[in-house]
């Protein structure tokens, strides 16, 4: 069963600024959110969705959201386990 993983970004104003707080969010942070798709690809490969959306829990289907989606262009790179383990006790995106 893919897996979804959930990043809350903090809005600017209410409801009504969700979409706009989103896209400029998305603006600001498109390399890393790039760099933590292609991550998730690497060490996670049953995260097969990234989303990005704002913490509202008053009607969460409502919010607005951004979804990466996997594409498995990196499948013959994935790291093994033990790559994983190692890497992860370097850091994030070294």
């Amino acid at each position: 069963m893919p897996l979804l993983v959930r990043v809350f970004i903090e809005a600017a104003g209410g409801p009504e600024d969700y979409v706009q707080s989103l896209e400029a969010w998305q603006h600001a942070h498109r390399a890393r959110m790039k760099q933590l798709r292609r991550e998730l690809s690497l060490r996670l490969p049953a995260a097969r969705l990234l989303e990005f959306t704002v913490d509202d829990t008053s009607d969460p289907k409502a919010t607005p959201r951004i979804v990466m989606r996997e594409d498995g262009a990196l499948a013959g790179e994935r790291m093994s386990g033990r790559e994983i383990v190692s890497r992860s006790k370097i850091g994030f995106g070294r």
